[in-house]
């Protein structure tokens, strides 16, 4: 069986090539004697995205998730303590990360690039420690990567037994 993302590749392709349930299945019948795409081997799923790919489909490029490389990072915006805004969704895990770091006594200067230093330090041990070259901004992470730097920071904040802290 083919992986979650071979599998939606053909779907998708499928989809904006407009074919219907049937030819869909026909060609599947056609080209491996199987009805479904579940049945197909990793092997035939990828020779299934290459005829659509002959057919006319171009599939778009994969949104990136990682943190951004030193030299990428987003222009600061000077309203938000002088760093990168949050993605919506994520301001909540954000300003949880800076109570965090206030009980641990660890903010930089406010409106200043250093204001969540400490965060990035944490997040990028917790989750890139054998990439050198990348530079974390919390800010960037998705919500996945921010709980890992929520649940260190208040593994931090017990073992240190912050005044003010409750987990």
């Amino acid at each position: 069986m083919p992986g979650r993302a071979a599998l939606a590749k053909i779907h998708i392709a499928k989809k904006e090539l407009g074919l219907s349930d049937d030819l869909y299945r026909g060609m599947l019948h056609d080209y491996f004697k199987c009805s479904s795409s579940k049945d197909l081997s990793d092997r035939q799923a990828g020779k299934l995205i290459g005829i659509f790919k002959e057919k006319g489909w171009k599939p778009k490029a994969a949104k990136s998730r990682k943190a951004l490389p030193v030299g990428r990072a987003a222009p600061s915006s000077p309203g938000w303590h002088g760093r990168t805004k949050p993605s919506k969704g994520r301001e909540g895990q954000i300003n949880k990360i800076i109570r965090l770091c206030a009980l641990l006594g660890k903010l930089g200067p406010k409106d200043t690039p250093e204001f969540l230093a400490y965060a990035d330090g944490v997040a990028k041990k917790q989750l890139f420690r054998n990439q050198p070259d990348v530079k974390v901004v919390v800010e960037h992470l998705d919500s996945k990567q921010l709980r890992a730097v929520i649940s260190a920071l208040n593994k931090q904040c017990k073992r240190e037994n912050a005044p003010g802290w409750e987990p």
